[in-house]
């Protein structure tokens, strides 16, 4: 197959009873680059890997992993740069369940002292099972890169530090 679109919403399952004559699928992918996902918040730009993809009543599943090789993601009101990461699929029979492992980069404008701040975000972790972890280092053009994470945050969202801690 050299193209395709599946354009059924694989992260829920279908109605509870199952089709008369239910699609079973188990095909093997192996892909040698230029994958393209698209979606509403991100457009990532994919490369080597291999999927196992299968339809077990009533799941989608898949396994293996994918090289991610650059994109972008909107988050905080900002795009970030995807810079390179994988995305691993454990089949758990339940649907899909992908482990990120994904670092991107943006620049954000700092104060007239800073200049601009080049911050790098590493995200890694089950998004399916909300057990993400995110970690964010930034330097200014300064070379200043004693930033917490939390004020990182508050200069994405916010675009300036509120407070001397996040929340406060």
């Amino acid at each position: 197959v050299l193209e395709g679109l599946i354009t059924q919403d694989l992260a829920k399952p279908p109605a509870r009873q199952p089709p008369k004559t239910p699609w079973l699928v188990d095909l093997e992918v192996q892909a040698p680059g230029n994958l393209r996902l698209n979606q509403p918040f991100a457009v990532v730009d994919l490369g080597e890997g291999d999927l196992d993809v299968s339809f077990r009543w009533p799941y989608w599943n898949l396994a293996g992993s994918l090289q991610v090789l650059d994109g972008s993601y909107r988050i905080f009101n900002r795009n970030l740069r995807i810079t390179s990461g994988t995305v691993t699929f454990d089949d758990t029979g339940l649907g899909p369940n992908p482990k990120l492992d994904i670092e991107a980069e943006t620049d954000i404008p700092g104060s007239e002292e800073e200049g601009t701040i080049h911050v790098r975000l590493h995200v890694t972790g089950y998004p399916a099972k909300k057990e993400i972890e995110v970690s964010l280092t930034g330097t200014d053009s300064g070379g200043k890169s004693d930033y917490t994470e939390a004020q990182l945050i508050e200069r994405m969202s916010l675009g300036q530090i509120q407070s001397a801690e996040f929340g406060t």
